[in-house]
């Protein structure tokens, strides 16, 4: 279990919080798999009706994968089964019955946002800017980004965001649906605990099923397109990596 990835309890609500704000919340394995962890945790306590997904810090809810991590990558290490925990996260958040609600502020880029775009609701504070640029650090998003920004944005803007590397500002996020509600920075957390409280009020298995249901639309052949991106990932690698 990370040091830099906290579990709690208010009321029925289940709060993880990324705790490494002196590296922005740059997500390691250790992060990933203690979150699964926790995420496991909190769909087995009977009293839990929600989750919300946070981070410590003004600067960031996260910055995106760990660069000193990332500089160690390969083809090889790309395609073996320790890589596949930056793809179980957001399959993790994605099948939990329980709704994962993000509270979203600072920086929330590449892994970060797609550890976001995989949670049930997606919180904004103005202060947040979202953006995949992977690609100028040579590579693709690899933590399902590919697949996800398109089916909740649309292709045509999902391209202009990934082939330029911009980022986008909380309003603009708004507009686009990539988030569903926008709030004053000091008001993210009462806004996500508000949005959880309403959740608790509702019959735990009419959720879980809406939940299910809803994701059935969205998933059409996600795991064998998540396998293609990974694919393209690793062929980033091999091609920096070739004389």
């Amino acid at each position: 279990m990370s040091e830099h990835v906290t579990y709690a309890t208010r009321e029925k609500t289940a709060i993880l919080t990324l705790n490494r704000p002196e590296k922005m919340n740059a997500l390691t394995p250790e992060m990933r798999e203690a979150l699964i962890a926790f995420l496991a945790r909190a769909e087995e306590e009977t009293g839990i009706a929600a989750i919300v997904l946070r981070a410590e810090g003004d600067r960031a809810f996260c910055a995106g994968a760990d660069l000193g991590e990332l500089k160690t990558r390969t083809w090889k290490s790309e395609m073996s089964d320790r890589a596949k925990v930056r793809r179980a996260l957001p399959r993790a958040l994605e099948e939990i019955g329980k709704p994962v609600i993000a509270a979203l502020h600072g920086y929330v880029l590449g892994a970060g946002l797609e550890v976001a775009m995989a949670c049930a609701i997606r919180i904004a504070a103005e202060t947040a800017t979202f953006g995949l640029p992977e690609l100028k650090h040579g590579v693709v998003p690899g933590s399902g980004g590919t697949q996800r920004l398109p089916r909740l944005v649309g292709m045509s803007y999902a391209m202009d965001m990934m082939l330029t590397g911009r980022s986008i500002d909380a309003s603009t996020a708004l507009h686009v649906g990539l988030v569903s509600r926008v709030v004053p920075y000091d008001r993210l957390m009462d806004e996500a605990h508000a949005v959880a409280d309403a959740i608790a009020k509702l019959d735990p298995f009419a959720v879980k099923a809406a939940k299910a249901a809803t994701l059935r639309s969205f998933r059409r052949e996600l795991d064998a397109d998540i396998e293609e991106e990974r694919r393209w990932f690793a062929l980033c690698l091999a091609e920096k990596d070739s004389p």
